[in-house]
């Protein structure tokens, strides 16, 4: 196998294993075993973005944020925030815009919803808010005011 067919492969599986796991994100609840796939989902999904050489910073964050979410998912507070922070400075370092950042605001703040902290939750919802402010695509920042709502409703 050429590199470049390995490079076409990386990609190829990074992009299902990201949409096979937004299935599973979607579901009202998972079983066990659904839970250990999104998650193994997610991983797969993020090694093979990073395998695949032109990847950019912003298909980093992506799959840095969808590790976040699915551990908040998954009950694991300690573990999304860990991605949601990495997430933060990586938009931060690679300056990925209002966008990204009101999403690494919104993975902090749900990190915190599920480890019970309220306090950290709603100052990262708040930042998040500020950030939405800044997005002028309006698919995106429609996108972003949803996920607040909906965080905002589970307080």
């Amino acid at each position: 196998m050429s590199n470049q067919d390995l490079q076409t492969y990386h990609r190829k599986f990074a992009v299902t294993a990201f949409n096979d796991c937004w299935k599973l994100i979607d579901l009202p609840q998972r079983t066990p075993e659904e839970t250990r796939a999104m998650i193994r989902l997610a991983e797969v999904s993020y090694w093979h973005w990073m395998a695949f050489k032109e990847h950019t910073a912003e298909n980093e964050g992506i799959g840095l944020w969808q590790l976040s979410r699915v551990y908040a998912l998954a009950g694991q507070p300690g573990t999304s925030l860990t991605y949601a922070l990495e997430y933060a400075e990586l938009t931060r370092q690679a300056q990925l815009g209002a966008f990204h950042e009101g999403y690494a605001w919104e993975a902090q703040a749900r990190a915190c919803m599920v480890a019970g902290d309220a306090v950290a939750a709603e100052k990262a919802l708040g930042e998040a808010e500020t950030s939405l402010a800044r997005i002028t695509d309006k698919e995106s920042r429609d996108m972003l005011d949803a996920d607040l709502r909906q965080l905002a409703s589970q307080r």
